[in-house]
């Protein structure tokens, strides 16, 4: 199918996205075609993959080996890659960002108030990596100081029954409204509205979800030595807490609800930053250059 592609359009560079399998069948075509090939990596690959078995580490050095340019999409991935192969030359981040459009058209009709109620916002697969059960502790902790809390949960997976589970055997059911997997426009108009977005993950290759929280003027909470440490600068930009630690998230979460003032300022500064480093204009315009100076060392 590629061969038939190329003869019609001959293109200059295959761009995979993750190495393996994409990057792998980019590798076997690039070397074939004699094409250079770029390879982004989003956290799948090194956070998982490379720890399964001998030949996936193998298929990924093999990747590593063939890319003229491998892009990671957080230092911490870029750490892990320098950790495991030695093509520290071929390595550089370029983040994944959000649509600044569709975040501003929205936010300029949704303003967040402390008001009758507070809520919290999570979105994520359910999956126990992402730690909604340690939101659900800290709220349990929480709700008696803070009476008009309230959590909404999007998203669903392999822990969505358990939570629920969870979440009425600590009486949380008047707290907590799990409602599933949402389109995005939707996920973003409950960003607009919510006042703290929560997620403590603690294997986010980066987390363009609290991006998007961010550029809504939310301040976030997520964990320390994950991707999102890229953008989120601990009582500036957002909130960062020890992972699996509940003691850290209340804190946190303690903290914002008690200093709402600085909580909107936090959110505030995330979004300008945001904003400003974090669109996907951005990420093309750094993505073009790294195909201009990769056609540039292949016609050398």
């Amino acid at each position: 199918m590629i061969k038939n592609i190329y003869e019609e359009f001959p293109f200059d560079i295959i761009h995979a996205h993750v190495a393996l399998p994409d990057g792998y069948a980019g590798a076997l075509l690039a070397s074939e075609l004699k094409l250079p090939l770029v390879v982004t990596i989003h956290g799948q690959d090194l956070q998982h993959t490379i720890h399964r078995d001998n030949r996936c580490k193998r298929a990924l050095a093999f990747v590593f080996d063939h890319a003229s340019q491998i892009i990671l999409v957080s230092n911490k991935l870029k750490r892990l890659a320098e950790k495991f192969f030695d093509h520290s030359e071929k390595l550089l981040v370029i983040p994944n960002g959000v649509d600044a459009k569709k975040v501003s058209n929205i936010n300029s009709e949704n303003t967040s108030k402390y008001d009758d109620t507070l809520t919290l916002l999570s979105v994520s697969n359910l999956i126990f990596t992402k730690g909604i059960d340690l939101n659900l502790l800290a709220i349990q902790r929480l709700c008696t100081k803070y009476p008009w809390l309230r959590y909404k949960v999007i998203g669903n997976g392999a822990m969505e029954n358990k939570l629920k589970e969870m979440t009425a055997s600590l009486g949380l059911s008047h707290y907590v409204e799990f409602l599933g997997r949402q389109p995005h426009d939707r996920v973003m108009k409950y960003m607009a509205k919510c006042d703290i977005f929560t997620l403590p993950s603690w294997e986010e290759g980066f987390g363009v979800v609290y991006l998007e929280a961010m550029a809504h003027g939310k301040p976030v909470i997520g964990c320390q030595g994950e991707g999102i440490e890229d953008f989120v600068e601990h009582g500036k930009t957002g909130m960062l807490v020890k992972p699996r630690d509940v003691d850290s998230l209340v804190e946190a979460l303690d903290f914002l609800l008690s200093h709402p003032e600085e909580a909107k300022a936090m959110g505030e500064r995330g979004r300008k930053l945001v904003l400003e480093n974090y669109t996907w204009e951005k990420n093309a315009e750094k993505t073009i250059a790294v195909y201009e100076e990769v056609l540039r060392n292949a016609s050398r």
